[in-house]
């Protein structure tokens, strides 16, 4: 029989649960997501860009597209759809998406992204981007209303146009859902 008593056996120490460690691997599991998520979108916009042909004309690049898709620029590609609008639209609408352009608004756009990216988990992230975004259409807005004769028809067009179709999330598009917001900056 062994006479040892209790005290003899060696204690094993229990390790507290390391709950950084935990944290550190559901921040980077999140990061990882929505970096493939990132990646992913700039991919399937690089093929739509590449999916049709373009003309260059005064240092842009403009794509008709038969998609159902509402006009967008990215960078100095212009990418619309002009069955969907008259001629006078077609201009104002095209002029819009130039001061985005022009304006390099595609990289703000790409920074507030990448800020959602790396902080995936903080709601004040996610509420600057769609601050960012709202502040470039307000931008471009003001930009496209001075090449019409007409403010009050540039402010209907937004109005008529209020009803977004498929929308891609890198991109500077005209339909957004803050037609009223941006109407009430026209006015200001």
């Amino acid at each position: 029989t062994d006479a040892r008593s209790p005290l003899d056996f060696k204690q094993e120490q229990v390790q507290p649960f390391n709950y950084i460690k935990l944290l550190s691997v559901i921040y980077l599991m999140g990061l990882v997501v929505f970096f493939l998520k990132f990646s992913i979108s700039l991919l399937s916009l690089s093929r739509f860009l590449n999916s049709f042909k373009s003309v260059r004309k005064n240092n842009m690049i403009y794509h008709q597209t038969k998609s159902d898709i509402a006009p967008f620029s990215f960078f100095r590609h212009i990418v619309y759809n002009p069955n969907h609008f008259n001629k006078n639209e077609l201009k104002i609408i095209i002029n819009h998406e130039i001061v985005h352009a022009k304006q390099w608004h595609s990289i703000d756009v790409l920074l507030a992204q990448l800020t959602c990216v790396i902080l995936w988990f903080n709601p004040l992230a996610w509420f600057c981007k769609r601050v960012v975004q709202q502040n470039l259409e307000f931008i471009a807005d003001r930009g496209a209303e001075k090449f019409t004769n007409n403010g009050i028809y540039y402010k209907k067009l937004l109005l008529k146009l209020s009803v977004p179709s498929n929308q891609l999330k890198l991109v500077n598009s005209f339909y957004t859902s803050l037609i009223k917001k941006r109407i009430t900056m026209l006015q200001k």
